[in-house]
């Protein structure tokens, strides 16, 4: 899917949890780069501060920084009340039932929007589970599974765009 489809249909924002780590940050760049708006939520201010003003200066979105531990329940409860002005339409996260389950009805009130589960790897029956629960409701879902040595971040962040209508689980052993 081009990255202007991708936007229309995901966009216009997006929340990244883990943001300072290679494959948080990796796909806060391809996103932010595709022209969402982003709230980062989950680690330290200290390293999620400069990414988020690296990216609003080279790419010119707005981003919202949460700090904090995003499997945390009141946590979560804090980042969805800090982005209720807006539109969210993609989750990616690697602790997505804190945070799914506060943002379902703002997703579910879109015609479409998507679900990035980035780890732990989520058992592909699982995956396929929640994947048939929400693809029905106009929601995308794509599990990441066993990551390749020689495949990286960039390359996975970037695989799971473009895959992610394909869902259930992506086998980040792909070639290409």
């Amino acid at each position: 899917m081009h990255a202007y489809e991708f936007l229309l249909r995901y966009g216009p924002a997006a929340v990244v949890t883990d943001a300072a780590t290679g494959l948080g940050e990796a796909f806060a760049a391809l996103l932010a780069k595709g022209g969402f708006d982003l709230v980062l939520a989950g680690g330290e201010a200290a390293r999620l501060e400069p990414l988020a003003a690296r990216l609003r200066d080279h790419e010119g979105v707005n981003i919202t920084v949460c700090p904090g531990d995003v499997a945390v329940p009141a946590f979560a409860e804090a980042v969805v009340s800090s982005c209720r002005e807006l539109d969210i339409g993609l989750l990616v996260s690697r602790t997505p039932a804190t945070l799914l389950a506060p943002l379902l009805s703002d997703l579910l009130s879109r015609e479409h929007a998507g679900l990035i589960l980035t780890e732990p790897p989520l058992p592909a029956t699982e995956a396929a589970k929640l994947w048939r629960q929400l693809q029905a409701q106009g929601i995308d879902v794509l599990a990441l599974a066993a990551v390749a040595t020689d495949t990286s971040p960039r390359q996975l962040a970037q695989a799971a765009v473009d895959r992610i209508t394909d869902g259930p689980v992506l086998d980040a052993t792909f070639s290409g």
